[in-house]
């Protein structure tokens, strides 16, 4: 069984790397955004909160212990995140750049990452809160008046709580998909040189 300070060295490390991952977006979120930014920043603080649990839930969890850790999966997934986290920190000094651009367009380049990732991100958002379900859903929880729905701080504008809390989930999962294929390929890579030197003459 798994000790209670094993658990909190889980979870104190996916708070530093998700919050790490997360700087970059939300520097360039909040430079953009107008104020108020209240319900923006509640709504990212939970999209990250999300991902907090949700990895440590997953990598403390007895079938990834038994299955990933130790592995050379494992291994695979652990240099991903260095690797994820090297990105990160590049981007928290391009979105530096990117919110003055024309001061220093070199470190602007540096956030593309985050960037595009962002913009795919809302456009995934937007288009399903175009849909009728989600108006549907929205009239019902903000009700018929159009001024009142706009002013809604939990599902105003794209800007409001729950829009943002989707579109940092949705940025998320964008980039843990990135993570995951960095991971996928670093581990072919090594089983493909670990097969090399199998068959290779001594």
């Amino acid at each position: 069984m798994d000790s209670p300070f094993s658990h909190w060295s889980n979870f104190r490390y996916w708070s530093c790397h998700v919050s790490l991952n997360a700087a970059p977006s939300f520097i360039i979120a909040c430079a953009i955004s107008s104020p108020p930014l209240d319900a923006r920043i509640a709504g990212m603080t939970a999209g990250v909160a999300t991902f907090i649990a949700g990895y440590t839930c997953m990598t403390g969890s007895p079938w990834f212990r038994r299955k990933v850790s130790g592995t050379s999966f494992g291994n695979a997934v652990r240099l991903a995140t260095r690797i994820r986290t090297t990105l990160a920190l590049i981007g928290v000094i391009g979105s530096l750049g990117y919110i003055h651009s024309l001061k220093a367009p070199f470190l602007n380049g540096l956030a593309l990452l985050e960037v595009y990732a962002g913009l795919f991100a809302g456009q995934i958002v937007e288009s399903t809160g175009k849909t009728d379900f989600a108006r549907i859903l929205r009239t019902g929880m903000t009700g018929t008046d159009p001024i009142v729905r706009a002013k809604s701080w939990w599902l105003g504008d794209m800007h409001s709580a729950i829009p943002t809390f989707l579109w940092t989930v949705t940025e998320g999962a964008l980039l843990s998909l990135l993570m995951a294929s960095i991971a996928m390929l670093i581990w072919l890579i090594s089983m493909l040189k670990r097969r090399y030197s199998r068959n290779s003459p001594v």
